[in-house]
């Protein structure tokens, strides 16, 4: 995936989006809404002028991604915050680095997802999104390679767990995601890199506490 480059809007000159904002149109028709739908639905989810132009260029430049999902995803690698114009404008140039980071994470989940989705292993926003801020540009390989294991990894484990109804590619999947991100920081098992590593992530206690949540819905 080439890098993306959002930073196109012009600090200042951010208009209120309407029906006849570029690109509303064409949106509403890939998404089958009304105009009016669009801009109603891009307005609530992302209430800054900032952030509905960060949207349109994305979807411009990378394909239809509902609002809400956008903002998702955003709200995550900001920490909450969201996009905001301040940080355009920052004369901060660490700022800045900080934004255009921001933008390229938030392109890099999209397209892990599409991609995702290209080998009929759907996986939800939030494992995406932590998935890229684990692994960066090595993601999708890390997808590819989680998705080549679990069979092996499942192999190890007794036949009364290999049963277990919650035990899904969606949901291992999740799972190896959030030690990767998050599970460093709460006693968890370091990345996984290989099927070493998966089948001692499936093998371990931690794994079957978490194993009943219910993975969140895919939303692009």
């Amino acid at each position: 995936m080439s890098k993306t480059d959002l930073l196109i809007i012009a600090p200042g000159e951010i208009e209120e989006i309407s029906v006849i904002t570029p690109g509303i149109q064409a949106l509403a028709v890939q998404l089958g809404w009304r105009p009016e739908t669009a801009v109603a639905r891009i307005k609530k989810a992302l209430p800054a002028r900032f952030a509905q132009s960060a949207y349109l260029a994305m979807v411009d430049q990378w394909g239809v991604v509902l609002p809400e999902s956008f903002a998702q995803i955003a709200d995550y690698f900001t920490r909450g915050q969201g996009l905001r114009e301040a940080d355009l404008t920052n004369a901060d140039p660490g700022i800045r680095e900080s934004l255009e980071a921001t933008f390229d994470q938030i392109a890099k989940t999209v397209y892990l997802v599409r991609e995702a989705r290209e080998i009929n292993a759907d996986i939800s926003i939030e494992t995406a999104t932590r998935l890229v801020a684990a692994y960066g540009d090595e993601a999708e390989k890390i997808l590819e390679i989680i998705l080549d294991a679990i069979p092996i990894a499942l192999a190890y484990l007794p036949q009364w767990k290999r049963k277990s109804k919650a035990l899904t590619n969606a949901t291992i999947v999740k799972i190896v995601a959030f030690h990767a991100c998050e599970g460093a920081g709460r006693g968890g098992l370091v990345n996984i890199v290989d099927i070493d590593g998966l089948v001692q992530l499936i093998s371990s206690s931690a794994f079957f506490e978490i194993l009943t949540d219910d993975d969140e819905e895919v939303r692009l």
